[in-house]
């Protein structure tokens, strides 16, 4: 560890231990936080994602300053807890992926937006009547299609 991190290091701790919670965080913030964050940018590769990550991370450092044992490095453990953060960004949003409603209404209008395969007459399209169908009853019933069916059918 350099000289200038290790100082940075007892710094820190000097003032948790004095009961400076929030300046020994700030000290620390300081010291690493520009660091932290690029490994952030770097492990996400989205601004969005690495800045929710951040904000994450100090969270949870702030919160876990006063218990921090020294058992690791300070940066060792700020690392962690800045993996720590990365990966529930990431898990969440993967999980908000996956919970997308059964809505057909954004099929409808994504469909909308795009080019035709080819012009009426020269070519047939399969599939695209039952994605409009859906959006139709979603609207006219006010409900999911998913709730729909399940009441209806």
């Amino acid at each position: 560890m350099s000289e200038a991190r290790a100082d940075l290091a007892a710094r820190v701790l000097a003032l948790r231990d004095g009961g400076k919670v929030d300046e020994a965080f700030a000290l620390a913030l300081e010291g690493f936080g520009d660091e932290i964050g690029g490994f952030l940018a770097a492990r996400l590769l989205d601004g969005e994602r690495a800045a929710d990550a951040f904000a994450l991370f100090a969270e949870d450092a702030w919160r876990g300053l006063p218990g921090f044992r020294g058992e690791a490095s300070l940066r060792t453990w700020l690392y962690v807890i800045a993996r720590r953060a990365a990966l529930r960004v990431l898990r969440e949003r993967a999980r908000a992926a996956r919970d997308v409603p059964l809505s057909q209404a954004s099929v409808v209008e994504r469909m909308a937006a795009l080019p035709m395969d080819a012009q009426p007459g020269e070519a047939y399209v399969y599939g695209y009547g039952t994605d409009i169908l859906g959006a139709v009853v979603e609207k006219a019933s006010g409900k999911p299609l998913d709730v729909f069916f399940r009441e209806r059918i």
